[in-house]
This record gives C-alpha cells, structure tokens and sequence, in this order.
C-alpha cells in the first residue's frame, strides 16, 4: 500500500515524465534493496554450505578410520586372547604341565585296570568319610586310655593327656595300618613271610597294648569302682576292654573296606582324581578369564559400531541439510523477485492513477518488470542449483 501511494505522489510531482526509459529513483531502491537482499541470502546460503561442508569433511575422516580402529581392536583382542594363552591357558607352563600330567596318569591308571580285568575299584569309603571315621575312633579311645594312663602319672593331668593322645594315635594306626595290610598283601613284594610277620608283629602289638590299657586300668580303679564293690570293677574293666578290641577291630574292618587290593590302582585313581581337578580349575580360570576379555573387547566394539553408526546418520543428515541449502536458493529468489514484481507493479499502479492527462511512461509495464526479473535471474543464476 506504500508503493501505491507513493507512485501516486511521484505522478502528481510529474515523475517519472512520459517518455521516460528508465525507473524512478523510488523503484531503483526497492530493485537495489532487492539485490541487496539476494545478495546477503545467497552469502549465508554460501557460509552455512561452507560449514557443513567442513563438518561433512570432519565426518567422512571418522567414518573412514573406523575400519582402521576396528582392524587395531581387533588385533589388540588377538594378541591378548594370545598373551592369556600363553599365561594361564593351554600355551602356559603350568596348563600344559597339569595336562601332560593328567594324560600320562590317565594312560597309567587306564594300564592298570585293564590289568585288573577293568574291574571297577573296590574301595568303599571315600577319604573323606574314611579320615572322619578315624577321628571318631580316635574319640572313642580317650575315654579308655585316659584312666589307664593316670595310673602312672597320677600327679600330671596334662602329663596324662598327652599320653592318652599318644596310645589313642597308636591304635588308630595299627588298626588302619593292620587293616591295610590285609587288604594289600602285595606291597611286600610278593614276600608272603614278611607278609605274616608283619601281620603277627601289627597284631601282638595292638593285643599287648590293648591288654596293658586294660591293666592299668584296673589298677587305676582300685579296689572300689565309683563306691561300688570289686566285682562290679572287674565287670566294668571287662566291659571296657570289649569296647577297645571292638573299636580297633571295626578299625580294621573299616580299613579294609576303604582300600583296594591292588595299591597301584588305588593310588593311581585318587592321584588322578585330584589332577583332573587341578587341571579342571585351570581350564575353568582360563575359561572365565577368557570370556571376561571376550566381554569387554565386544563391549568396545559395540560402542565403536554405535559412534560409526552416529557418524553415518550424521553425515547423511549434513548431505540432506546441504541438499535443502542447493535446493531452497532458487525458491527463495523467487520469491524475492516476486515480491519485487509485486512492488515496482503497485507503485505503477499508483502512478498510473493519478496520471489523467500525461501517457505511461514506457518504462512501466508487466513486460518491462518481467525483463528485471530474467535480469536478475541472470545475475544470480550461477548460485542456483
């Protein structure tokens, strides 16, 4: 509405005048402002585009080393899976030794029961129980021995103690060691003589010591027994030395039970026993430790996958922002002009309107307004996509 009002001013001051060629002063503003404006749009258009070409530059550098990154995570997750091979998996010393000694017991132990007609071990109770069952022998023969001995030293309790300790360990082992050797006659080599001697010296040994508990024991009760006559001592001490025959006997039996005929075969078994486990452990640790590397090298390459992904979204987003930047130059000078045309049109109008007795100048018109457009479109036609 400004531009029409003042072509009407400007055609009451008589201008532009009728023959006229060129645009007045007013419409070489607008077209000069236009052109400024073009000019400054098509300037940030230029820097924004500057911009995002660098960042895309930036970009494009990242995503290409990120085949160089994972190549160097990938070798760095080869030389440690290597270097954990070497310390404590299958290239170490102490793995490899914990296998070739299981494999070289395996192979002695698989000789063995092929040479015992792969009959299955006869050993009845496992060590552990076996070992339990001793100590509770081991308890049964304090109470026996501890009187026996305060006999002797009836003015040192702790003197006594000791050597009811002593007399109770030594009948545990006669009885695990008799037991034992009746099981295993051939650790003697096949010497049935020193078989029997040993057998006869285990049995007078355990017998005498037995005999003499008894003894002591008796005298260490006395004449009364607990307030009550002799009679029912001597029933007592007879009762007591059933008890210990009975307890080193089920010794015996017990040990019987826990050993195998053949001692090769026995110790072989448990020595194998314990080196699968030993070995098992170690493959177990480097198992474990091999999945925690395996872990945190696949959480490295996760996170290096996610950023590479990022990036590429990042580089199509700036390639679809510079596409809108080529794109939207020439909608906005367009526009531009279109505004022009709608301007330098009204302020002729205006003109025209108060021109009653003057012609149009030649200059005024849709033809003259249209040619300025082609112009400028031909100034900033090398920017426009």
């Amino acid at each position: 509405m400004a531009d029409y009002r003042r072509g009407e001013a400007d055609a009451l001051a008589g201008e532009p005048e009728a023959g006229a060629a060129v645009f007045t002063g007013y419409q070489l503003n607008i077209i000069s402002r236009t052109q400024t404006d073009i000019t400054a749009y098509m300037k940030d258009a230029d820097i924004e585009l500057d911009e995002l070409g660098a960042q895309l530059t930036g970009l494009k550098e990242r995503a290409a080393a990120y085949s160089g990154e994972r190549e160097n995570l990938l070798a760095e997750r080869r030389a440690a899976e290597d270097a954990l091979a070497e310390n404590v998996g299958p290239r170490g010393a102490t793995f490899r030794h914990a296998k070739d000694k299981l494999d070289n017991l395996d192979e002695q132990l698989k000789s063995i029961r092929q040479a015992e007609g792969d009959r299955p071990l006869q050993s009845y109770m496992g060590s552990v129980t076996y070992l339990l069952f001793f100590i509770m022998i081991f308890g049964a023969e304090l109470p026996i021995n501890i009187p026996a001995v305060k006999a002797i030293f009836r003015e040192s309790t702790f003197t006594s103690m000791v050597v009811a300790l002593a007399l109770s360990g030594i009948m545990v082992y006669f009885a695990h060691t008799l037991g034992r050797t009746l099981r295993q006659p051939q650790i003697f080599s096949g010497s049935r003589w020193l078989f029997w001697l040993m057998v006869v010296m285990l049995v007078g040994l355990s017998v005498a010591l037995i005999v003499t508990i008894y003894s002591l024991r008796q005298q260490f009760v006395g004449i009364e027994f607990y307030g009550r006559p002799q009679a029912d001592a001597s029933q007592a001490g007879m009762f007591f030395l059933a008890v210990n025959s009975a307890v080193f006997v089920a010794g015996c039996v017990v040990s019987i039970f826990h050993h195998d005929r053949n001692p090769d075969y026995q110790r072989l078994t448990r020595e194998c026993d314990k080196a699968r486990k030993v070995f098992h452990d170690l493959e177990s640790q480097f198992s474990q430790a091999r999945q925690k590397l395996i872990d945190t090298f696949d959480d490295r390459q996760r996170r290096l996958n996610l950023d590479n992904q990022r990036v590429e979204y990042e580089i199509a987003q700036l390639k679809n922002k510079m596409e809108n930047n080529l794109k939207g130059r020439r909608p906005m000078v367009e526009m531009a002009l279109s505004v022009l045309a709608e301007r330098l049109t009204s302020y002729q109008d205006g003109n025209r309107s108060k021109r009653t007795s003057q012609p149009v100048p030649p200059v005024f018109g849709v033809d003259r307004i249209n040619r300025l457009k082609d112009e400028m479109r031909k100034e900033f036609g090398g920017e426009l996509s």
